[in-house]
């Protein structure tokens, strides 16, 4: 997943939830300067200050079947010169994940 900044953030972390059936593994969380905004307003060309990049890895535990259809994910940063934390969480599609009811 992607997540755009308006301010490059100093920090970012990621924290998946526990999901009973479901092993969520978080891979890297990489931040870079300058990436075009993606999204549905494609046509839109606006320059973000960074983006961050999270990559997200699921498992389903054998015998188990999974109902959500959308992951929580807490999102935790802090801007440059303010050692604050943030949080927001952010819904991933359980489907995106190749697990989950599709829509």
């Amino acid at each position: 997943m992607q997540i755009g900044w308006a301010k490059a953030p100093a920090s970012v972390e990621a924290f998946p939830p526990a999901i009973d059936g479901l092993q969520l593994t978080l891979g890297a969380v990489a931040t870079a300067p300058g990436q075009p905004r993606k999204g549905p307003l494609m046509f839109v060309h606006r320059m973000l200050s960074a983006s961050t990049i999270i990559n997200l890895k699921s498992h389903p535990l054998a015998g188990k079947k999974i109902t959500t259809a959308k992951i929580p994910l807490l999102i935790v940063y802090t801007l440059p010169g303010d050692a604050t934390r943030k949080a927001f969480y952010v819904d991933v599609d359980a489907a995106d994940l190749g697990i989950g009811p599709r829509p």
